[in-house]
């Protein structure tokens, strides 16, 4: 069992003349028998599982599990055997606790496991139509793609999804633009290529690809870089497609189309395709004649903003003239997301309005506060990092900034700052309310003391183990699929999705402390996770993740 595992683990760090009395391994070296203790953890996981309470954690771990055995199967032949079994096995398990799962979590488990599956082991393929039953979900084609997008050599496989789902008449929803602005960034050489895939699956039959994801795409075919007879095609298909739906009885997707036409796509035609043209001024207008005259004027605006040789500037003219308060926040928080975007840090953090009516607004202002910090250390200039940190609200929030600003001070060699800003979000997030957020942040800090000041590792560690052992569990009068028993998964789910890397991270200075604080968690479940990352850190941090387990 796992706890025998450890115990040897301990026994064996803490007495190495023991491990030498062995035959087997007194010629091997120590990093060797670190390794081999790693894998003899590992290879405990899956009996440990089978006790664990929460099936949320239960899948996390196993998930993560058969990834690591798949990503090492050429080092270790056992390792394939295994992570398949567990796979099946995760397939079992989500099946039978579907709904006590978070949704979530759900959703992202059930696509992590069919690209882990699709990409690793093919031949278990035919049993994920069990998990999803015999019609596709909504968007899950995408969606399992995009996480494809996560491993090694997945893009070829993940692009020849997203072709399969487009052309079987599959809504992409939000997928599409984010899909293909990631492969932009990380897989640039299959974006052109899949870009003419989407226009021949529409050209051969119009309305395959609903207009509203053709539209948010625009920027991926009208570019400077797009070739010539790409941006034809595109125009052509996207006036096709809108003249079939021109009766929409969406308000907001008329919005968007007459914007894309008026701004964008009018001009190109123009220049482009001036048979087009005609038909595609016509089109604006009558769409223009669907739309109520708050939203002209919206457009309007934007017109305004758009021909403007100063388009920041415009905007911000424009808000400060506006007699509508809600546009007039939405307009400056635009410009200084532009500013941001533009490097203008000091316009952006001016620009940032204090307060709006919107419900999530604070969220996103913290957020874009966080950013600006972020983005000032990337530009060499704490003191704006340290201005943009201080009007942060929420006390997490701002440790995470000040956490940054320290990480930025120690790669300066300023240790004093860098301890001094540490020490400050530290004082935030003992301040802060108990919960998965709190034990979290503990947990990033001790990351950050780990490479500035290791001494405080343990006893950072230990905070958040405190807080992680004060949470209640929901009682037997709580049923499995109740909202507190998801609500309490979703935590510890939380939580599990830092712990790991964490205990990843300071296992490589001090093997025998990181175990001794795993076997600390009370919670099973948790333990289990973090003992996990403990071992897998190990057999990273050697270089060569290899072993001949006996």
């Amino acid at each position: 069992m796992l706890k025998r595992a450890l115990i040897f683990f301990l026994i064996s760090g803490i007495t190495p003349c023991l491990a030498q009395q062995s035959p087997s391994k007194e010629n091997l070296p120590s990093d060797e028998l670190a390794r081999q203790r790693a894998w003899s953890v590992l290879y405990e996981l899956p009996d440990q599982l089978k006790l664990m309470d929460e099936p949320t954690l239960r899948v996390f771990l196993r998930l993560r599990l058969a990834d690591f055995l798949w990503q090492h199967k050429n080092k270790n032949d056992e390792a394939k055997t295994r992570a398949d079994a567990l796979a099946l096995d995760t397939l079992e398990d989500i099946k039978a606790h579907k709904n006590e799962i978070p949704e979530l979590y759900y959703d992202s488990f059930r696509r992590d496991l069919q690209a882990l599956i699709q990409l690793n082991a093919p031949t278990l393929a035919a049993r994920l139509v069990e998990l999803n039953g015999s019609e596709p979900k909504k968007g899950n084609t995408f969606e399992v793609a995009f996480s494809m997008l996560d491993s090694k050599d997945g893009a070829s496989s993940a692009v020849k999804l997203v072709k399969s789902g487009l052309d079987s008449g599959q809504d992409p929803g939000n997928l599409l633009i984010f899909f293909l602005s990631r492969l932009e960034k990380e897989h640039p050489d299959h974006l052109t290529q899949l870009l003419r895939e989407i226009m021949s699956i529409e050209e051969r039959r119009t309305g395959t690809i609903p207009i509203r994801s053709l539209l948010q795409i625009i920027r991926f075919y009208l570019n400077d870089q797009s070739p010539k007879e790409l941006m034809i095609r595109y125009v052509s298909v996207v006036v096709k497609s809108l003249e079939m739906n021109f009766e929409s009885s969406d308000e907001h997707l008329v919005a968007i189309a007459h914007s894309a036409m008026s701004n964008v796509i009018l001009s190109r035609i123009e220049q482009l395709a001036p048979s087009l043209y005609t038909q595609a001024r016509s089109l604006t207008v009558r769409l223009a004649g669907r739309m109520p005259r708050t939203a002209i004027d919206l457009i309007d605006t934007r017109a305004r903003i758009n021909q403007s040789s100063d388009p920041l500037n415009q905007m911000i003219i424009e808000a400060n003239a506006s007699k509508d308060e809600s546009i007039k926040e939405n307009l400056l928080a635009e410009a200084a997301q532009i500013a941001l975007s533009k490097n203008q840090l000091k316009q952006a953090l001016d620009l940032v309005p204090a307060t709006s009516v919107d419900p999530n607004f604070a969220l996103w202002r913290n957020q874009f506060l966080e950013d600006i910090s972020a983005r000032a250390l990337e530009k060499k200039d704490p003191d704006l990092a340290l201005s943009a940190s201080s009007r942060i609200d929420s006390p997490l929030n701002r440790a995470h900034a000040l956490l940054k600003i320290g990480l930025y001070f120690h790669k300066w060699g300023d240790r004093s700052r860098a301890l001094d800003s540490l020490h400050e979000a530290e004082k935030l997030v003992e301040r802060a309310e108990n919960g998965s957020d709190k034990v979290n942040a503990s947990l990033s800090l001790a990351e950050a003391f780990l490479k500035i000041d290791p001494v405080r590792v343990p006893d950072t560690v230990q905070a958040a183990i405190k807080i992680v052992n004060l949470i209640h569990q929901p009682g037997l009068e709580h049923k499995p699929d109740s909202q507190i028993r998801k609500s309490y998964a979703r935590s510890l789910a939380d939580i599990a999705w830092n712990m790991q890397p964490v205990f990843q991270s300071i296992v490589r200075k001090d093997e025998i402390g990181t175990f001794g604080l795993a076997n600390g968690i009370q919670l099973r479940d948790l333990r289990a996770i973090a003992i996990f990352g403990a071992a897998t850190g190990i057999l990273l941090s050697s270089g060569n993740v290899d072993s001949r387990m006996k």
